[in-house]
C-alpha cells in the first residue's frame, strides 16, 4: 500500500516534541511509512513529523553532539544514498554492533522526521503493538 501522510499538525509537532531519550510509545493508529535514506531526504519537507521505518544497510561514524547531552548523530545509508539521524543514548549499543562503513545486510529503524533539523530522529529498532487500542511501544 501507499505511504500514508498524517495531515494534522498538532499529531506532528506532538511525535517531534516527544522526549527521544527514553522508550517511546505513539497512538495505535499513528502511520508508519516505509523509505530508504534518499527517499526521506527527497521527502524530507513533506515529510516533516511523519514516523518513519528507515531501511538501511550501513552506517557511518558516530558524533557526540555537544549541544544535546544523551543524543550523537550517525549517517545511515544503503546503495542510493545517506541520511543523518540522531541517535539517543539509549541507541548507542545496537548502533555500535554494525561495523562502520561496512554493507552486510539490510536493517530497520524507526524515527521522526525533523525538517528543521534536516535529520531522522530515531526512537527505536523494535516495535510492538499491543491489544486493543492501546499505543506501540518503540524500543532498542
Amino acid at each position: 500500500p501507499p505511504n500514508t501522510i498524517v495531515q494534522n499538525p498538532e499529531s506532528q509537532q506532538a511525535l517531534l516534541n516527544m522526549d527521544f531519550s527514553v522508550p517511546v510509545s505513539v497512538p495505535f493508529d499513528t502511520p508508519v511509512l516505509n523509505a530508504t535514506p534518499r527517499d526521506v531526504e527527497d521527502q524530507m519537507r513533506e515529510w516533516h513529523g511523519q514516523l518513519v521505518r528507515l531501511r538501511f544497510t550501513g552506517r557511518g561514524d558516530l558524533q557526540r553532539l555537544e549541544e544535546q547531552p544523551g543524543y550523537a548523530e550517525v549517517v545511515l545509508w544503503d546503495r542510493r544514498g545517506g541520511m543523518r539521524c540522531l541517535l539517543p543514548a539509549l541507541g548507542l549499543s545496537w548502533i555500535r554492533d554494525i561495523r562502520p562503513y561496512h554493507a552486510d545486510r539490510r536493517r530497520s529503524v524507526y524515527g521522526v522526521v525533523d525538517a528543521h533539523r534536516g535529520v531522522l530522529r530515531l526512537i527505536g529498532r523494535t516495535q510492538k503493538t499491543q491489544m486493543g487500542n492501546q499505543p506501540t511501544l518503540y524500543s532498542w
